[in-house]
């Protein structure tokens, strides 16, 4: 598909961002009646028979740099990869999209050990210390053009804020660098009931149970929540300290884009610094996991029931020696509805937590909104009834049962014994 892309429109599909990342599959063997064998083990596309049982897939991902499209290439069921072997995958990817006429110009990942040998292997020179030059991409296998190397700046970011909380207290030339600060910014704010101009919060501090949002490591490390305490508490040390003593990422990232920026430019009139990052790949493990519903971690076999799915629903067509053609056109928005697809097919009829829906269950259009009503009414009450004391209040603003009216409908289908149940005055005013 991206062959013929490709010959239609060089400008748009000649020129990309190529990047690599594992998801974590579940390890499960299971017999697979289309094939007649067992799936489930490692596959490494070479046709040889392993016995160790796939933890990861390995996926890579083409961004193109002009246009708004990305495809995924290939993956592989991996359990791990040592960065020799790792090496000859990236290479086999970067010959078999140059066979197709499509120029790889970065190659994004993350700031793991195995892929900073790997690019070392490659050719390039990333090293801890900073007083020594980098050398931040390798020449391709096939035509010897450079092809950069970055790190996806939202790994970066969480890398850094791991390292802070983890080996603090750290000196620096420009003060000491701790996490205390961070966290005694967080009580005074709590206490006060006010903020010094920042987001801080418990889960920013005790970020144990939300590592991978980004969000929150971005605004810990940011100059408003260095700000926000007195400088003789908080001294002012600057990301490039964080970069130098946790992860060389930053460091490599800024060296890339100034050597990369002007020879692109050379050809296409701007550079989208966003295709460079790993978001794309994020996204499409989202698409995998949410297909199975409440399956977020599906096995080998899953995985690429639910890969070849998402690439049928984006348009790519079976081959000529297929059994059968596509007779339509499938719409792209119906992906979203796979999932939910799934879910019901998959539930229990029998089970004492499935409620199905009747037709006399299902509100009209015509008390949508007073239903919508009510449960905004029931709300706006448990937010009140945190603020009041007084029983004459409580006893006017909430009923003890749904009444019959037709607009508690709604509130009653959602109500599992927790919500509030506004009286009729309440919803009135």
């Amino acid at each position: 598909m991206l062959e013929r892309r490709c010959q239609g429109d060089q400008a748009k599909y000649g020129c990309v961002s190529l990047m690599l990342d594992a998801m974590s599959i579940r390890k499960h063997v299971q017999y697979n009646p289309h094939t007649q064998s067992m799936s489930g083990f490692v596959d490494m596309g070479d046709g040889n028979n392993e016995t160790d049982v796939a933890t990861e897939a390995l996926v890579f991902m083409g961004v193109g740099l002009q246009g708004h499209w990305k495809a995924p290439i290939a993956y592989f069921l991996t359990k791990s990869l040592s960065p020799e072997t790792q090496m000859v995958l990236l290479s086999h990817a970067l010959e078999e999209l140059h066979a197709r006429g499509i120029r790889v110009v970065c190659v994004t990942m993350d700031g793991h050990a195995s892929n900073v040998s790997m690019c070392n292997q490659l050719g390039c020179e990333l090293k801890v210390d900073p007083r020594e030059p980098l050398q931040t991409s390798f020449s391709h296998p096939v035509t010897g053009e450079k092809v950069f190397v970055m790190m996806d700046a939202c790994h970066m970011l969480k890398l850094a804020r791991n390292m802070l909380q983890a080996y603090s207290p750290i000196a620096t030339i420009t003060g000491q660098i701790n996490w205390r600060y961070i966290n005694h910014l967080n009580d005074v704010q709590k206490k006060d009931g006010l903020h010094a101009a920042n987001k801080i919060t418990d889960k920013h501090v005790y970020f144990e149970n939300h590592k991978m949002r980004v969000s929150l490591a971005a605004q810990t490390l940011s100059q408003l929540c260095v700000s926000g305490s007195p400088a003789s508490d908080f001294p002012v040390c600057s990301m490039r300290d964080l970069g130098y003593l946790s992860v060389i990422g930053f460091v490599i990232n800024i060296d890339t884009l100034m050597l990369m920026i002007p020879e692109l430019l050379q050809v296409q009139r701007y550079v989208l610094t966003y295709r460079f990052s790993q978001d794309h790949l994020e996204l499409l493990f989202n698409s995998i996991r949410a297909s199975g519903g409440w399956n977020n971690n599906p096995s080998a076999r899953q995985f690429q029931a639910i890969f070849r799915h998402l690439m049928v629903r984006c348009g790519v067509s079976p081959g000529e020696t297929e059994m059968c053609q596509p007779k339509t056109t499938l719409c792209p928005c119906l992906l979203w509805r796979c999932p939910l697809l799934k879910l019901l097919k998959s539930t229990h009829l029998h089970s004492p937590t499935f409620r199905p829906l009747s037709v006399t269950t299902v509100i009209s259009p015509l008390g949508l909104v007073e239903n919508a009503l009510v449960y905004i009414a029931g709300f706006v009450v448990r937010q009140l009834l945190r603020k009041l004391s007084c029983d004459v209040c409580h006893e006017s603003l909430v009923r003890d049962a749904v009444p019959s009216d037709k607009s508690y409908h709604l509130l009653a289908l959602k109500n599992n014994g927790g919500l509030v149940i506004p009286s009729q005055g309440t919803v009135k005013v």
